[in-house]
């Protein structure tokens, strides 16, 4: 009986010591076809495919892999590489080498012409690895979706839509980017290039549910109508308005509500999975690892109905303390794919480089790139003219501007050590134009502690980054956010800067030539303890309006552009009777339709010029003088 224990127990120890791992790991025989290009389908054959866990090709996870049975898989290829397919297992891995990835060109724009016009105008972009059948491009002017008229492998023609503004052009083909290095400069067809104190209309204001710190604008449902982004630090949450105007007054639905689970900061928006419809990125800088956090929602928008299917965790920043402060979006190593660039406030840059394809937001680890000390903002560009974007970030507490040049190639996104240009304490914004004629992109800084905006003019030469001293511009108190626009249609594109305590807007009129000059003026937009600044065209006339978002408050304020209307510095005499001769000056009276006094029409009138309309009074009352 002992003997016969003995051996019950010989053989259950024969039967778990020769089971080991090695008896199911996994081989792989053999993978076809031998070369494939993303979204192609791979078969890949072998042993012991059980329990299998991970699949990698060239060194990239595919789109998704099914395990057919335990010999065989099927994958599709994702953004890949060249190299040995790998499968998985709790048991070990089987690899093979000999995959060859077939690298689809993304689009390339060479150029675009005009580089200024205005809304509905026809523009040409010149570039390669355009689809010859119109449909199967997407063109953006920023985020904003334009339509395309026609099309060759080498050049697409596109309507120039409402809200575009001074950002690059893109073209998506077989969910694939390509970007122009030059932005675009929206104009007005005439009644241009005059700034008055009635160059807006009354401030408009929207009721927003929460104090909301940041602010986004995008056409998220491609109506042609650019919705508003708000996030609310002290909420938590993020609300999203879509635009309905159909007039000239904003008009906005039930605002889309999004609760990442944690706090919310900084917010924008941009297209990372080649789809075609923007995507939105919220910033969580945390009070607790790991809510330091950066949090994107898939765009699964139809038209006029704004919605996310998915959301999507990256970690950003190394510890509670120090997490995310903004994020800007850019494809740093032509590749097709854009890439997310975040800062965080313990003095890093994080990479997040993108393997995202159709309908599958994916980034690789963080790169950190460190020496970046209490960066606060960050805008994207090509600052020296090479074709790749650069990166510029403000500090607030360390008074300078950091550029760093890009010198990325392939799957390596690397930069040179940055070099720094003095600022005024508390630079809080960022923002990126061509404020000269050169063709360089300019920098303007908004600091709020020391009550200025500083603009750098380009003097780059040779690949090589380099700044003038900065220029200190006229503001008001506490400048908040900035951004850069041409917001009276002239072609030179404008600085806008807020007023953190007042919620007042000052637009630096640019009348620069080969040195940067600017006018100063400012409007009252009604929010006070403003905290972020917007533009858009809210009610698609093709010219840029202004929104003031409230910190503290819970609003927003709209000033609605109307620089293209006509509009009335002055009239003598003051008082008329019939007969007498009327005199009105101001600005864009010649296409004038109609001129009334008190609300009746006069039965006729000269234009002059177009600062000049005299009229002879014959019925009229008091009241109002209007042109039309």
């Amino acid at each position: 009986m002992p003997l016969n224990l003995w051996r019950f127990t010989l053989l259950v120890s024969t039967i778990f010591s020769f089971y080991p791992l090695v008896a199911q790991q996994p081989t792989v025989t053999s993978f076809s076809p031998a070369s494939a290009k993303t979204y192609e389908q791979l078969t890949i054959k072998g042993t012991n495919f059980i329990d299998v866990t991970s699949v990698t090709i060239g060194r990239k996870r595919p789109i998704r892999f099914t395990v057919v049975d335990a010999n065989t898989i099927t994958a599709e290829v994702g953004a890949g590489a060249s190299g040995s397919v790998n499968v998985n297992t709790p048991y070990g891995t089987g690899t093979l080498g000999g995959f060859t990835y077939i690298v689809t060109p993304p689009p390339v724009i060479t150029s675009f012409s005009p580089l200024k016009a205005p809304v509905a105008s026809t523009l040409h972009i010149t570039g390669q690895h355009f689809d010859p059948v119109r449909e199967n491009n997407k063109v953006f002017f920023g985020n904003v979706p334009a339509i395309i008229t026609a099309a060759t492998s080498t050049s697409l023609e596109v309507t120039v839509p409402a809200g575009a503004l001074h950002k690059p052009i893109s073209v998506t083909r077989e969910w694939l980017t390509g970007y122009s290095a030059q932005p675009f400069t929206m104009t007005f067809e005439k009644n241009s290039g005059v700034l008055t104190p009635t160059s807006f209309d009354n401030p408009r204001i929207k009721t927003t549910p929460h104090g909301n710190y940041f602010a986004a604008t995008a056409d998220f449902d491609l109506d042609g109508r650019s919705d508003i982004v708000l996030s609310s630090s002290t909420s938590g949450l993020v609300d999203i308005f879509p635009n309905q105007t159909s007039g000239f007054d904003p008009v906005f639905g039930n605002p889309v509500s999004l609760n990442p689970g944690r706090g919310t900061d900084a917010v924008c928006a941009g297209d990372l999975d080649m789809d075609g419809k923007p995507d939105l990125v919220i910033i969580d800088d945390g009070d607790g690892y790991p809510h330091a956090s950066v949090s994107i929602y898939h765009n699964n928008s139809t038209r006029n109905n704004i919605s996310f299917d998915t959301v999507i965790y990256y970690a950003s920043g190394t510890n509670e303390y120090s997490g995310p402060r903004s994020a800007s979006i850019a494809d740093l190593n032509a590749d097709g794919r854009p890439e997310l660039i975040v800062v965080n406030r313990e003095g890093t840059i994080s990479v997040f480089r993108s393997e995202s394809t159709r309908g599958n937001i994916y980034f690789a680890a963080q790169a950190m790139i460190p020496g970046i000390g209490g960066a606060v903002d960050v805008e994207v560009g090509d600052l020296n003219n090479d074709g790749k974007p650069d990166i510029a970030v403000c500090s607030y507490p360390n008074a300078v501007i950091s550029l760093l040049t890009n010198t990325s190639s392939g799957d390596n996104i690397t930069f040179l050590p940055k070099v720094d240009y003095p600022a005024a304490r508390g630079a809080l914004g960022i923002s990126l134009g061509y404020l000269d004629n050169d063709d360089k992109l300019d920098i303007a800084v908004a600091a709020d502690e020391s009550l200025k905006v500083m603009a750098y003019q380009n003097t780059s030469t040779g690949g090589v980054i380099s700044m003038a001293a900065p220029q200190l511009l006229p503001v008001v108190n506490w400048p908040q956010d900035i951004a850069i626009n041409d917001i009276d249609g002239d072609g030179r594109v404008d600085i806008v800067t807020i007023e953190g305590q007042s919620g007042n807007i000052t637009v630096l009129k640019n009348k620069s030539e080969t040195t940067l000059a600017f006018d100063s003026i400012t409007y009252r937009t009604n929010v006070d303890a403003s905290e972020a600044l917007l533009l858009a065209d809210l009610n698609h006339d093709g010219s840029t309006d202004i929104i003031s978002v409230g910190g503290m408050s819970t609003a927003m304020g709209m000033l609605l552009n109307k620089v293209r209307a006509a509009q009335i510095t002055s009239f003598s005499p003051l008082n008329a009777g019939p007969g007498t001769l009327v005199t009105i000056k101001g600005y864009h009276f010649t296409n004038a339709t109609q001129v009334s006094f008190g609300g009746i029409a006069a039965d006729s009138f000269a234009v002059v010029s177009d600062t000049e309309i005299v009229v002879t009074i014959n019925k009229a009352s008091s009241g109002q003088v209007t042109v039309f």
